[in-house]
């Protein structure tokens, strides 16, 4: 049903409402109603400026036009004059007009909104709708392909920060071979992260602060020809509008016996995603003292940046060089701790460190999303670095 339609074309006015308005305005203009000579004048400068016809206005040629109207109206014995039902119309069109056209407006501001993949609100967990719209913002919808051997690599989303990105993607049999065993991946990977501007390319090696794990997400049809993967990378240094270069080499089966590893078919997948994603961290600087354990040196917090998905922490001072010769019994530089104002402590899917002698990095990514509003406090090595 045309709602708009039918709320003009079904509303009927109440005539002795109408003719007390048209009273009551004809009253406080003290204007005199027109004369029929200056409805006439009037007629003709209207039709002149509209470009249109100007028709004979005596009685004998308005007679077929008063029986034309006679036949259209719905009913005259009301007595209303009938060009104030069509003002009082519409007067009440351009407000459902402008209704519509805001909520045609609404529509396709929503369309262009990045709609969050169900696998990322599995993994990532958000649990009302701000932490949705949180997603949102840093999310991008991706489509690289790369075809061999009669198996597809496709890109599906990516959702980010300024250093951990997140990465989903298809591993898609285009023969429509059922994947039914438990567990799929690729024997080697390699991957690097390029700037984007062709004057200054360099990629960020291992050693300078970058770490990445594939995990294999849970099947969504056991049936189908498609596995699900997601890679999670951090970096010390900024992803942000940086190209992320993804290689991926012979698909593999696992075993729970000899041999572990089987290789199911061999071949080579390269994807180049942009990481065009806006950065919803946000970046302060504590310049707080902490002194890690095996070491007798203090070092200096200088910057915390925090996303709804992952924090990052970095550190300078003398402490860090005696802390990268020092020997250590696991990992001697404790978790983040994050605290809610309800008191939940935040966990997290991974954690790492990288130090070069000078600064040190300390990042962590959230089991669940997580309202920055909602934080009451973040300590470190017992420091509290928010509050």
């Amino acid at each position: 049903m045309n709602k708009l339609t039918d709320l003009i074309d079904n509303w009927t006015p109440d005539p002795n409402k109408l003719d007390e308005m048209k009273d009551k305005e004809r009253d406080s203009l003290e204007i005199p109603p027109f004369t029929e000579s200056e409805r006439a004048a009037l007629l003709k400068k209207v039709l002149t400026k509209s470009n249109l016809s100007i028709f004979d206005t005596t009685e004998e040629a308005k007679e077929p036009i008063q029986q034309e109207i006679q036949k259209n109206v719905p009913s005259q014995k009301t007595g209303w004059n009938l060009r104030w039902n069509q003002k009082a119309r519409k007067r009440r069109l351009f407000p459902v007009i402008l209704i519509a056209i805001l909520a045609m407006a609404t529509i396709s501001f929503a369309a262009v909104t990045t709609i969050i993949d169900p696998v990322f609100l599995t993994y990532l967990k958000p649990s009302y709708q701000e932490q949705i719209d949180a997603l949102q913002n840093s999310a991008i919808l991706l489509g690289q392909e790369s075809s061999n051997n009669g198996y597809t690599v496709r890109a599906r989303q990516a959702i980010g920060d300024k250093n951990i990105v997140y990465v989903l993607f298809d591993l898609v049999a285009e023969d429509e071979s059922v994947f039914n065993l438990p567990y799929y991946n690729f024997s080697s990977n390699n991957i690097t992260v390029e700037n984007s501007t062709p004057l200054f390319p360099f990629s960020f090696p291992g050693g300078h602060g970058m770490g990445y794990f594939i995990e294999q997400m849970e099947d969504e049809d056991p049936d189908d020809n498609i596995r699900t993967f997601l890679l999670c990378l951090n970096s010390s240094k900024s992803l942000l509008n940086k190209k992320l270069e993804i290689r991926l080499e012979d698909i593999c089966i696992y075993h729970s016996s000899e041999p572990f590893e089987e290789t199911l078919i061999t071949g080579q997948w390269n994807l180049e995603i942009p990481l065009d994603y806006k950065d919803a961290s946000i970046t302060t600087h504590p310049m707080k003292r902490i002194s890690f354990s095996g070491t007798d040196k203090s070092v200096f917090i200088t910057s915390l940046r925090i996303s709804p998905i992952s924090i990052t922490i970095t550190a300078k001072g003398r402490g860090v060089s005696l802390y990268d010769t020092a020997q250590h019994a696991g990992d001697s530089t404790g978790d983040i701790e994050i605290t809610l104002k309800d008191g939940t402590k935040v966990n997290h899917n991974s954690s790492g460190t990288n130090t070069d002698g000078f600064s040190f990095t300390k990042d962590q990514t959230f089991s669940n999303i997580i309202d920055l509003r909602e934080i009451e406090s973040i300590c470190y090595m017992g420091v509290e670095l928010w509050h």
